[in-house]
């Protein structure tokens, strides 16, 4: 029992120095690869970063939205819809809160990056 355990420990070993990729041996089409599999911390808090700008454009689209439909008097583009409106404003603050400002607090207090 002892033997097999230790030979499927050797081979995910194995497996994974040999598929363990650095910045320096990326190709160019190897790049996806690098970016989901690397465990580099300046690599994952650049990710965090990209998350996170991402994030506050959706928000941001969402927040364009509830701005135009608050404009003038009346309705614009949700057609009296309260419920709509009510769950624009809330994926709005979700977002916001918990996909960008926390990512974003993760990478500042984290000196990994740049």
């Amino acid at each position: 029992m002892d033997n097999i355990i230790q030979k499927i420990i050797k081979e995910r070993v194995s497996i994974y120095l040999s598929s363990e990729v650095t910045t320096h041996e990326v190709s160019r089409g190897n790049w996806l690869k690098r970016w989901l599999y690397s465990t580099n911390a300046k690599d994952i808090g650049m990710l965090y970063l990209y998350f996170a700008v991402f994030s506050g454009m959706i928000g941001t689209c969402l927040s364009l939205l509830i701005r135009i439909e608050l404009g003038s008097p009346g309705t614009q583009i949700l057609a009296n819809d309260a419920q709509l409106y009510n769950t624009i404003i809330t994926a709005h603050a979700f977002i916001m809160i918990f996909f960008m400002v926390i990512f974003l607090l993760i990478i500042s207090y984290s000196s990994n990056i740049i």
